[in-house]
């Protein structure tokens, strides 16, 4: 039912569109002022390169998940985590294959993967830039639209930060907006390749929010003028994205038994917690603390943003709502999620950006044709751009936490330490896995929560407490019943687990687990309590004490094998 094109007067995004076609209007005025404006364009670009490459040693601990998952399949023994363990822990299909071709190829995979983070950050403001021209009317408003929504991308920190997060958050979000653009090209080319539809398809395969933003397409279909039957140009759109969805699928169905990954389950409760969510709504969820942690200038500018959206009413091209409105569903729904700034916002920020721009340039118009009244506009919107600006460039980060974080102040001269941060690495939970290679032998079972970094860097067998790869723990994070976890603490002893790692400050399943395990006759009589390494306050550890010793040498030569970019600090083990 998608990929029609649609009819010149469709008053959704008239004033969008150029005469002749679907094409982003190419920019107005002489040779001079063009290349003024692309010079302007450039700026921000540049900031957010500078400013992502800040964060270059941050490494979320969930990308190493993925990155397990992608060199058991680079080594040939599947798409597996465990060997022998037919379990979806990841949920970014794509982006794992990614990483596996790296494995194959021989790359610092690593380094790879925040290279397309940072390409696919860029690009997407670049994008940014060409979907505000296309929704604002007329130069010089268009221009500086487009300058605008492209700042108020680059400048947030939250891009930054993803794009250098070794997940796949920037390259979803350059395929979203790439999709929704290329269906507006389509609309006005009456033989257009349906090329949207496989970017749908592969923004399906990347991550499992990707059908909330497919409303786009069903909005866009049905809001024209012309009310046409489904036709051959939306056979073809199906087939096409059908193409890449339909295997995927099947392939997920054959492989590991469901259509959806574990990690719906254990992120999110699956279907069972679903009244419990429509419950929490009436609590602070991510998309109210995503605006009020922002600061008092991003505020400003996204009430104006909306308030110029509703004067625009029915004529507020979709491509700006659309995406907004399937966005704001998912990150409703899935507001548990507990990584730092807000990641399920990012795919969507293109389309705020457009929409907070093109609703500023409405109040601009609707101010009559007083230049100074647009004047005050424009210059209090640049004042709350600025703050906000710098509040994402000083206050806005602490990298650790949960959503609603602290500040992370960087100093003034931030900027001149990108060089040397360029070679470092923070590896999360690293004494912890260090500790590991020394005291638990290879095939032996650790349990723990955090599992990224500590699976990668061991590749030893692992019982998840977080529930990613053990659906009876994941099932115990959101049921307490007595029989529920009466099979999840036998599921988790039976496994023998050569060490046990329980993170307590915070509550929930491992606080739970250790009121269970410290008395536990198995681990009384097989387990050492204590801490190791001087793991974080609040944190215990059960060691079994039957493990024979550990060859450190041989352990660090398997794992120079595939992650060779950890030399360095392999060498520093060894001779401590």
């Amino acid at each position: 039912m998608l990929g029609d094109t649609g009819a010149a007067g469709d008053p959704v995004d008239s004033e969008a569109r150029s005469p002749g076609g679907a094409a982003a209007p190419p920019i107005d005025g002489s040779p001079r002022t063009r290349r003024a404006v692309l010079a302007l364009a450039i700026l921000p670009l540049a900031y957010l390169t500078w400013h992502s490459l800040y964060y270059s040693p941050y490494i979320v601990d969930d990308a190493f998940i993925s990155l397990r998952y992608a060199l058991r399949w680079a080594d040939g023994v599947g798409i597996v985590y465990n060997l022998g363990e037919r379990v979806e822990g990841y949920s970014n299909f794509l982006w794992v294959a990614i990483e596996a071709v790296c494995f194959r190829l021989g790359l610092p995979v690593i380094s790879c993967i925040k290279i397309i983070g940072l390409l696919s950050a860029v690009a997407t403001a670049a994008l940014t830039f060409s979907l505000t021209r296309r929704v604002v009317q007329g130069e010089p408003a268009r221009s500086g639209a487009a300058l605008f929504a492209l700042s108020l991308f680059c400048v947030n920190a939250g891009v930054a930060v993803w794009a250098q997060s070794g997940l796949e958050t920037c390259l979803f979000g350059l395929l979203v907006i790439a999709m929704c653009l290329r269906y507006e090209v389509e609309r006005g080319r009456a033989q257009a390749w349906p090329v949207s539809a496989l970017l749908f398809g592969l923004a399906w395969m990347t991550r499992p929010e990707a059908p909330v933003y497919g409303l786009y397409f069903v909005v866009r279909r049905l809001t024209g003028r012309e009310r046409r039957p489904l036709g051959r140009g939306d056979l073809n759109w199906l087939l096409a994205a059908a193409c890449l969805v339909a295997p995927y699928e099947i392939f997920g169905l054959w492989y590991y038994g469901a259509l959806l990954p574990n990690t719906y389950g254990a992120k999110l409760g699956g279907a069972v917690a679903l009244g419990d969510k429509l419950r929490a709504l009436a609590e602070q969820p991510l998309l109210v603390a995503f605006v009020a942690k922002q600061g008092f200038g991003f505020a400003c500018l996204l009430a104006l943003g909306l308030a110029g959206a509703l004067l625009r009413g029915r004529k507020l091209a979709p491509v700006l709502w659309a995406p907004l409105f399937g966005a704001s569903f998912f990150v409703l729904y899935a507001q548990s999620d507990w990584m730092p700034r807000y990641r399920l916002w990012i795919p969507a920020l293109p389309f705020l950006c457009a929409l907070v721009a093109s609703g500023i340039v409405t109040i601009a118009r609707r101010t009559g044709r007083s230049r100074f009244r647009r004047l005050v506009v424009w210059s209090a919107c640049g004042v709350f751009l600025v703050q906000f600006a710098l509040h994402e460039s000083f206050d806005a980060y602490a990298l650790g936490g949960p959503r609603t974080l602290g500040s992370q102040g960087k100093s003034i001269a931030w900027w001149s330490q990108v060089p040397a941060q360029l070679s470092q690495r923070t590896y999360p939970m690293e004494p912890l896995a260090r500790s590991l290679l020394r005291l638990v032998p290879e095939g032996q079972t650790i349990s723990a929560v955090s599992i990224g970094f500590i699976g990668f860097l061991t590749m030893n067998p692992i019982y998840d407490l977080g529930g990613l790869l053990t659906p009876l723990a994941a099932r115990a994070r959101f049921d307490d019943s007595p029989e529920v976890w009466d099979a999840f603490v036998a599921e988790l002893l039976s496994t023998r687990p050569a060490h046990i790692y329980l993170v307590l400050r915070h509550g929930g399943l491992p606080f739970e687990l250790e009121a269970r395990l410290k008395d536990h006759p198995v681990i009384r009589r097989s387990y050492r309590r204590g801490f190791y390494d001087k793991p974080a306050g609040g944190s215990v550890a059960y060691l079994r004490r039957d493990l024979p010793p550990v060859d450190l040498e041989q352990r660090l030569a398997d794992v120079l094998r595939y992650f060779p970019e950890y030399r360095e600090r392999a060498m520093e083990m060894l001779r401590r």
